[in-house]
């Protein structure tokens, strides 16, 4: 008995209230200022700002996705850096030599230097974004050059030796997520 009176007390109260709320005039609204006698409601400031809210929300969400899109490049990017590490580290002590051994003979001793043909032409291409001019360009596009032919050796070695390998590390490269297998727990990491 005193349960059901205690619910039905509720009740009406809860309804009193909603009646209340129905009945007071827009007059209550939150004031947020008073201006020769007229009053400055919340409501009026936040229809006003309705639309540049909305555009700082979008652009919070956009950063928030281009923050999550970069940590998760970050992320990848040292995965696989690690992962390239560990497969030099293997090679060169199955073949008995160290890991710069293995890399001099099987990367760097491969790689060309640029022509002075590519060198102009990546100049000729590039020059509006070239702040240094005459030798210290050329100089500086060799190395550029040479580099990125290094980065190609290295990345087809690597591609080499994991086809070749039976414990093979493999992502899937069009989602951008990295799968584990043999070679690594898939409780141990986790990524965004």
């Amino acid at each position: 008995m005193l349960r059901w009176s205690a619910a039905v007390i509720a009740l009406c109260s809860i309804g009193i209230a909603a009646a209340i709320a129905q009945t007071v005039p827009a007059t209550a609204a939150k004031r947020l200022a008073v201006v020769n006698g007229e009053i400055v409601t919340e409501e009026q400031v936040k229809g006003l700002a309705a639309k540049d809210l909305e555009n700082l929300e979008l652009h919070k969400l956009q950063s928030d996705a281009g923050f999550e899109r970069d940590q998760h490049t970050i992320v990848e990017r040292s995965l696989q850096s690690i992962v390239e590490d560990k497969l030099i580290q293997a090679e060169a002590k199955k073949r008995g030599v160290t890991p710069q051994a293995l890399i001099s003979s099987e990367i760097d001793s491969k790689v060309t230097p640029p022509s002075n043909l590519e060198i102009n032409a990546f100049y000729e291409t590039n020059k509006a974004r070239i702040s240094v001019t005459g030798d210290e360009a050329m100089r500086q596009i060799k190395a550029y050059l040479t580099e990125q032919k290094r980065d190609e050796v290295f990345e087809a070695y690597v591609e080499t030796w994991i086809r070749n390998t039976r414990s093979k590390p493999t992502w899937n490269r069009c989602s951008r997520r990295w799968q584990r297998r043999d070679f690594l727990p898939k409780d141990r990491l986790r990524l965004p």
